[in-house]
């Protein structure tokens, strides 16, 4: 029984070990993250530098379905499901 658990468990590592890891997410939307943080943000009062840290450093695109994530990064309220939006940067 042993022998066999062990098999089975060298198996299964070999199995992983040959997987090709995940494919990245679709697009990189960092320049529009930090244009929404310098136009949309800075631009408008906000200097704790924290809250820009932050902002630069989440990914709104993250939070918005698949047909909207183009515009994850606009200064409009966006659906995020279950009648609720993500806010502007206002």
């Amino acid at each position: 029984m042993a022998v066999r658990l062990r098999r089975v468990a060298l198996g299964l590592l070999v199995a992983l070990a040959s997987c090709k890891p995940a494919a990245a997410p679709g697009r990189d939307f960092s320049a529009e993250r930090e244009r929404m943080v310098e136009e949309q943000v800075a631009m408008r009062g906000v200097t704790d530098a924290r809250v820009l840290a932050a902002l630069r450093k989440v990914p709104r695109d993250a939070f918005v379905p698949e047909p909207v994530r183009e515009l994850g990064y606009s200064d409009q309220s966006l659906p995020i499901g279950y009648d609720q939006t993500i806010s502007p940067r206002r």
